[in-house]
């Protein structure tokens, strides 16, 4: 009563942004009643509780940042898991307490350096500890509210294995302590693809205030599409065909569209034309559409700028990648979008003439999906789950279909495996379905037919690495 309504007003803004309706129900002398519907993913991944490998368990560590409530909130988190907690309030503190360290033979494994602090900061003091051959082999990571590209890349140069925001988030500082800290195959993923530095997020000017819509048909790739961008930090709804995007873009303001170009119903590049058409009643015809392609021909390239997409990411989707790519279009999209990048691919995008690589590859490369995963191993596992499951289906409607010689559905089913696969790190797999899917543009389906037969033996070779791998229950 006497109100200006303003509540009722960003209630709606609310609801809308997410996608959906607010409704109110009056009734006069007695008062309203006020509901709103909006539709959210079923959640597939549940973090748990963190448990780390007993390795971890009992190592040093040591936390340096002149904010005591910092210090000790970030210590009571390490201390959960058994690690072993030292603190220092500035910098030559903390040298004394790593010199001592060494001498009683018990060293710092791991040193959490604030990047903020009287005297010397955490940059500087991580240039001196990494100079001092008696403690260069201690990891550091750094403590940051900002990480943009170029001090990711100047941290690395002098020897931080990882940077986390501040608040610090437990689930990130878990992922640093498993990837930095645990033998086995994991860590050595991790020190192979030198990700301990690029798992980062998007920069925080950013990640807090976009939403991004992802069109992917294929349910293996779409999970691993909305894994990659969670761990970037940025929040993504997920659909299936083109018909989808474009009534989605009608209701919900996203600031950027992920968009598989073979889809069903309306594929991405009918759906981008559709957005880019004065005429259609998207909330904004300007939106960047990066296009999601495992076809990297410079054909295909031109194809999706003629569409009116402003880039291009192969897949499988590599998550460097991906993150310079949203980080150049996502700053664009916050400020001015005059400037359109339509005449040039992502760096580091490879294009092909069109040879196709005959490799065998391998049967299944647990590291790559690892990486792939910023080295989350239960979502990998959830994501390997669904890919087991949905193979078997698809092999049986494409040995259906080349029976009853339906090319056009041979190519699709074949392409989607192929897809899948590679995201996986199943390349073997992903090679022999890429073979069927060029078989399908002759139309030879006695060649199919031996194409699909050495499909399906290599997808039984797959699973029994998969169904080892799962019932192993760890790497």
């Amino acid at each position: 009563y006497g109100g200006t309504g303003l509540g009722l007003a960003i209630s709606k803004r609310l609801v809308e942004l997410m996608g959906g309706e607010i409704g109110v129900n009056s009734d006069k002398g007695r008062g309203a009643e006020f509901g709103f519907t909006t539709v959210f993913q079923k959640q597939s991944h549940h973090e748990g509780v963190h448990e780390p490998p007993a390795d971890i368990r009992g190592t040093h560590a040591l936390i340096v940042d002149d904010n005591a409530g910092s210090r000790k909130a970030l210590g009571e988190q390490l201390g959960r898991w058994d690690i072993r907690v030292d603190e220092a309030a500035e910098a030559g503190s903390a040298l004394r307490r790593m010199y001592d360290g060494i001498k009683a033979n018990d060293p710092y494994r791991i040193v959490f350096i604030a990047m903020r602090m009287p005297g010397m900061d955490g940059a500087a003091l991580g240039e001196v500890i990494k100079a001092d051959r008696t403690l260069e082999e201690t990891r550091l990571v750094l403590l940051t509210s900002t990480k943009g590209p170029g001090e990711r890349r100047r941290l690395k140069e002098i020897g931080f294995s990882a940077c986390l925001g501040k608040p610090v988030c437990r689930s990130e500082l878990f992922r640093v302590i498993v990837t930095l800290m645990s033998s086995g195959e994991c860590q050595a993923a991790a020190e192979k693809s030198g990700s301990d530095m690029n798992g980062e997020k998007i920069d925080k000017a950013i990640n807090g205030n976009v939403r991004i819509l992802l069109a992917e048909d294929n349910a293996v790739n779409q999970q691993v599409g909305l894994g990659i961008l969670r761990n970037l930090g940025l929040c993504a709804d997920a659909v299936v065909n083109g018909a989808d995007v474009v009534e989605r873009l009608a209701k919900v303001p996203y600031d950027l569209v992920l968009m598989d170009v073979q889809m069903p119903k309306m594929d991405g590049l009918d759906a981008t034309r559709h957005i880019r058409n004065p005429a259609s009643n998207v909330l904004d015809h300007d939106i960047p559409v990066i296009a999601l392609t495992a076809h990297a021909m410079r054909g295909d390239r031109e194809k999706c700028l003629d569409a009116g997409m402003n880039d291009y990411i192969p897949k499988p989707i590599n998550p460097r990648t991906l993150a310079e790519v949203l980080e150049r279009w996502l700053v664009r999209s916050k400020g001015t979008r005059e400037e359109k990048c339509a005449d040039r691919p992502p760096k580091a995008i490879h294009w092909s003439d069109g040879e196709r690589n005959d490799t065998p590859g391998t049967v299944f490369d647990k590291a790559a999906l690892l990486e792939r995963v910023a080295f989350d191993e239960e979502f990998a596992r959830t994501v390997v789950r669904t890919f087991v499951d949905d193979i078997p289906r698809r092999l049986i409607t494409l040995r259906d279909n080349v029976t009853n010689g339906d090319l056009d559905f041979i190519h699709r089913q074949s392409h989607g495996i192929k897809g899948a696969a590679a995201h996986v790190g199943a390349d073997s797999l992903s090679a022999a379905a890429s073979a069927v899917e060029e078989m399908s543009s002759v139309g030879n389906l006695a060649a199919i037919r031996e194409g699909v037969s050495k499909l399906e033996e290599q997808w039984e070779r797959v699973r029994a690495e998969m169904e080892k791998w799962l019932a192993a229950g760890s790497l």
